[in-house]
C-alpha cells in the first residue's frame, strides 16, 4: 500500500508492506516485489520516501539473514534508487530477544535535491542533519533516533512469542515536523473464536494496541507533531456478520459435509472439495452450507478462514481444495 502527500515543491511517498513471504522464495518473490516497488517510485518520483516493512526476514529470521542483507543492499545501491543519496534504515534483527523482537524494518530515502530535512533525536530532544546512508539493527532500543516498543505480553496472552509492536521516527521537512510510525497489530489467533462475536474479541485487542501507540505519540514527553501511522493493521472481515448474512439470504442448509466440484478460484484448475470421508475438512472446522455459498471456518490460522462461491459451478477459495486427490498447491 502506498500513499502520497505533497507540500509545495516537495513530494512525499509513504509505503507499507508485510514482506514475510519474500524471504521464503527470494529468487522469485523478491525480484518481482522490488520491480513493482521501483515502478511505484519511478511513477511518483518522491523527494522523501518512507518504506515500512513488517515480518521483515520472514518466519525464520536466523535462516534468512543472508537474504535480508541482499535485500537491504539492493534497496540502498540499486540503479533505481541512485538519486537518493541519503538513507536511514532501522531493522529489528535481535530475534534472540523475544521480549523485544518485533521483526519491523523502516527505510527512509532522501532525494539528492531535498535540502531542508532533519531527523529528531529522542534522547537529545533536538533535530539533526541527515547525511550519508546508515543502517541500524540489533538492539534498536538504544538508538536515540527512534522509539521502538513491543506490545505488552498481556495484550495478547494467546500468542506467547508474538512479534507485534511499533517503531516511531520524527522528521522535519521545511519547518514541518511529523512522526512516521511503523506498526504491526495482532492477528486473529483462531478463526472459530473470531466468528463467535461481532466485533470479534481480536478486534478489541487490535483497538487496545492501537490506542497504546496513539497514547505514546501524543503524551507529554515531546512537543506534539503531526503523525502518520502506516503498517500492517491485520484488518479482518467481520466473519460472523458475513456468514450469517449470506446464509440468511440464501437459506441455511442442513450443514452436512458433502462433495462440491468446480474450479479453483486462484488458478482455475478443476477442484473437488471433499467431505469428511476424504479427510478434507479439519476436525476443528465448522462448515455452513447454503444453496450457492460454502463456508469453512477452521481453527488454524493458515487454513482459509472463509470461502465463498457466488459463481455457478465454481468454488472460490473455500478451505482445503484438491486437484483430484492432491491438495491444491496454488495458494
Amino acid at each position: 500500500m502506498a500513499g502520497k502527500a505533497a507540500a509545495p515543491g516537495t513530494a512525499v511517498l509513504l509505503v507499507t508492506a508485510n514482506v514475510g513471504s519474500l524471504f521464503d522464495d527470494p529468487e522469485n518473490l523478491q525480484k518481482n516485489w522490488l520491480r513493482e516497488f521501483y515502478q511505484v517510485v519511478h511513477t511518483h518520483r518522491p523527494h522523501f520516501l518512507a518504506l515500512h516493512c513488517q515480518e521483515f526476514g520472514g518466519k525464520n529470521y536466523e535462516a534468512s539473514m543472508s537474504h535480508v542483507d541482499k535485500f537491504v543492499r539492493e534497496l540502498l545501491s540499486g540503479d533505481a534508487m541512485k538519486e537518493y543519496n541519503r538513507a536511514r534504515v532501522y531493522l529489528d534483527e535481535n530475534y534472540e530477544s523475544q521480549e523485544h523482537f518485533t521483526a519491523l524494518g523502516s527505510f527512509y530515502f532522501l532525494h539528492e535535491s531535498l535540502k531542508n530535512i532533519s531527523q529528531f533525536d529522542f534522547k537529545a530532544k533536538k533535530y539533526k542533519k541527515v547525511t550519508g546512508k546508515e543502517i541500524y539493527s540489533d538492539t534498536l532500543e538504544s538508538t536515540p533516533m527512534l522509539e521502538k516498543e513491543k506490545f505488552p505480553q498481556d495484550y495478547f496472552p494467546e500468542c506467547k512469542w508474538s512479534r507485534k509492536g511499533f517503531i516511531r521516527t520524527r522528521w522535519c521537512l521545511a519547518d514541518c515536523a511529523f512522526d512516521l510510525v511503523n506498526i504491526h497489530l495482532f492477528h486473529d489467533a483462531s478463526n472459530l473464536v473470531a466468528w463467535e462475536t461481532s466485533p470479534s474479541v481480536y478486534s478489541g485487542i487490535r483497538h487496545k494496541a492501537l490506542g497504546y501507540v496513539l497514547d505514546r505519540i501524543i503524551d507529554q514527553r515531546f512537543e506534539k507533531a503531526s503523525y502518520f501511522v502506516f503498517g500492517d493493521f491485520n484488518f479482518r472481515l467481520d466473519s460472523k456478520s458475513v456468514v450469517e448474512n449470506k446464509c440468511h439470504k440464501k437459506g441455511s442448509g442442513s450443514g452436512r459435509r458433502q462433495n462440491c466440484h468446480g474450479t479453483c478460484g486462484a488458478c482455475g484448475a478443476p477442484v473437488s472439495m471433499g467431505g469428511a470421508e476424504q479427510g478434507a475438512w479439519p476436525a476443528a472446522g465448522r462448515l455452513l452450507q447454503s444453496r450457492d455459498f460454502l463456508f469453512l471456518l477452521s481453527e488454524k490460522r493458515e487454513d482459509t478462514a472463509l470461502g465463498v462461491s457466488g459463481r455457478e459451478g465454481g468454488v472460490s477459495g473455500a478451505g482445503p481444495t484438491t486437484h483430484g486427490r492432491d491438495t491444491c498447491g496454488c495458494r
